[in-house]
């Protein structure tokens, strides 16, 4: 059982300059150097014939973007290259997207409608994002008439009014629908297969064997191929009887506080009145009653199963201690935390070592085609944005918002 978690939407329609694999690129690119300040006057820094951007709007959607992914932008102006690659990648971005409807017009391509299912994914994306910014910096949780508010707030920081961030969301569609009209005649040799293969398989052993929470977010993602399980992953299904709004409010502070004689008294006390149910779920456990009968009966964490590890270190402790108790699939453990009693089954084995490349083949040509469809989309954009300049419908002067190469030491 985990104290929070997160969701991610569909994968094809989110911008061709991915803020994720940027903000990735950015997490493993640091090094340390001298940090500087961009010049900010409010001043136009892109004009496109649908948009214009100013260099407070830019530097409002990098703030969104390290909010969102926790990362310090302090941090991002001490390396020049990541920074300055980051403001050109967000500029850059801003003008494809606005060109994307042409170009997709004179490709043949239709542009969606702006209430479309399509356009209301990227749409309820982009407000994911900024949602979950205000949510944490919130002092309490917003939701009805007071986050609608603080949205329109913040798009108009972003430069946008709610419609006009539709119609943004509306152009990234056509955008992504370009790429993979253009991507459609890639071909993919099996050198290239098997390196890709080889690539992935060393990165997921790399970083799934020495962080167990990476591994299960990985694989839940779903956004890439899984070629490699490490040890210690589990499906798993629960069923909590829970204890009252009130005790668990109490339990978790003094369990998120180590006070934990206090906690172990009050949990003890509290499950004991649990007791009539807890022996109720028990007996029909015992008698041969299915797993997934009682979940359905009493309510379930995930009637899908959860993937977990046993090295998650996030999992309330005494519910990672009975999930490491199942040896064999089938098996059932219990286990008392703040938020209830547990009921946990083993309900599906994960096999761990490398994935044979012929059952992961599909998704990785999938992967490979999504790399070749960005770099032939970003080549084709770049060539248009530099036509559009020279004459002169596509107007960009962000040099300002760029960050002097420190001297070396």
């Amino acid at each position: 059982m985990r104290d929070m978690g997160k969701t991610m939407k569909k994968k094809w329609l989110l911008s061709m300059l991915t803020v994720v694999l940027v903000v990735a690129f950015l997490l493993a690119g640091c090094t340390a150097g001298q940090a500087n300040e961009p010049a900010v006057s409010g001043k136009t820094v892109l004009k496109t014939a649908l948009s214009e951007y100013t260099d407070k709007e830019i530097l409002a959607r990098v703030a969104l973007y390290c909010d969102y992914y926790g990362v310090e932008e302090d941090a991002l102006k001490e390396d020049t290259q990541i920074w300055n690659r980051l403001i050109e990648g967000i500029v850059n971005d801003y003008a494809f997207v606005d060109m994307a409807a042409a170009m997709a017009e004179e490709s043949g391509i239709p542009v969606p409608d702006a209430q479309s299912e399509e356009v209301e994914t990227v749409f309820g994306q982009l407000l994911t994002e900024i949602d979950g910014v205000i949510q944490k910096n919130a002092q309490e949780p917003l939701e009805g008439e007071a986050l609608l508010k603080a949205e329109d707030e913040y798009m108009a920081g972003l430069g946008f009014t709610r419609e006009e961030y539709r119609g943004f969301a509306q152009r990234k569609v056509t955008s992504a629908l370009l790429q993979r009209e253009w991507g459609k005649d890639i071909e993919i040799t099996e050198e290239e297969l098997q390196s890709e293969y080889q690539a992935n398989l060393d990165a997921q052993k790399q970083y799934m064997d020495i962080d167990p929470v990476y591994a299960v977010n990985f694989i839940k993602k779903g956004e890439q191929a899984v070629v490699y399980y490490p040890q210690g992953l589990k499906y798993i299904k629960s069923i909590t009887v829970p204890l009252d709004a009130e005790t668990r409010g109490k339990a978790a502070i003094l369990y998120n506080e180590g006070k934990m004689r206090d906690y172990n008294i009050l949990l003890e006390e509290a499950v004991a009145a649990l007791e009539p149910e807890i022996e109720e779920i028990r007996a029909k456990l015992q008698s041969g009653t299915p797993f997934e009968e009682l979940m359905g009966e009493y309510g379930a964490d995930g009637q899908e199963g959860q993937l977990v590890s046993e090295a998650d270190t996030k999992m309330i402790t005494d519910f990672q201690k009975a999930v490491k108790e199942l040896q064999n699939v089938g098996d059932v453990a219990e286990c008392d935390t703040y938020e209830g009693h547990h009921f946990i089954q083993y309900s599906a084995e994960v096999k761990p070592g490398a994935v044979p490349l012929d059952e992961v083949s599909e998704a990785l040509k999938q992967g490979i085609l999504q790399k070749k469809a960005i770099a032939s989309y970003e080549q084709k954009m770049l060539q248009a944005l530099n036509t559009a300049k020279e004459a002169g419908t596509v107007v960009l002067d962000f040099d300002s918002l760029m960050l002097e190469e420190a001297e070396n030491a």
